[in-house]
C-alpha cells in the first residue's frame, strides 16, 4: 500500500512538474516536498522487502 502511494505520488509529480515548477516559491516547495515524500515512501518499501526476505530464510 505504501509502495502504491509512492508510485502514484511520483507519477503525479512527473506529470505536473512544469506547472508546479513554473509557479512561485510555494509551488516549488510543494514540488520538492512531494518528490522527497515519494522517494522516502519508495525507499521504505524497498527496505521493508529486504527485511522480509531475511526473516523467511
Amino acid at each position: 500500500m505504501v509502495g502504491l502511494l509512492g508510485v502514484i505520488l511520483a507519477g503525479v509529480l512527473i506529470l505536473a512538474w512544469r506547472p508546479l515548477w513554473s509557479g512561485g516559491a510555494f509551488s516549488k516547495g510543494l514540488y520538492v516536498t512531494g518528490g522527497v515524500a515519494a522517494l522516502v515512501l519508495i525507499l521504505l518499501l524497498v527496505i521493508e522487502r529486504i527485511e522480509a526476505m531475511g526473516e523467511y530464510q
